[in-house]
């Protein structure tokens, strides 16, 4: 099953040794609010709450959880990977490790 945004944000504090009361003030938004986010009761927390949680972690939390996927780009990251995986080993390795390469180099200014 796809990690929900709660599920990362409790993984992140676990990881960060703080407790949950700790952890709302660190990220700038109400105790209950986080609470809420945790438990999965708010699947997906109002614009401005993700934005304060985005501005205290930075890119922890950047980008959409799988199951925020649209079906689209599911059928085409899972028709992309039985097009690698159909591919001798030797040549999939360096076509892998080239687009790594470009996508780590998109957005550097």
């Amino acid at each position: 099953m796809a990690e929900s945004y709660g599920e990362r944000l409790e993984q992140i504090r676990r990881d960060m040794s703080l407790s949950k009361v700790e952890f709302a003030e660190f990220l700038g938004i109400p105790y209950r609010t986080y609470q809420d986010i945790a438990s999965g009761k708010v699947a997906k927390p109002q614009e401005d709450t993700r934005a304060k949680v985005d501005a205290a972690l930075g890119a922890r939390t950047r980008g959409k959880t799988q199951e925020e996927w649209d079906s689209e780009l599911t059928a085409f990251l899972r028709l992309l990977g039985a097009y690698l995986w159909a591919l001798p080993a030797t040549e999939r390795s360096s076509i892998i490790d080239q687009m790594i390469i470009d996508l780590a180099l998109r957005d550097r200014p």
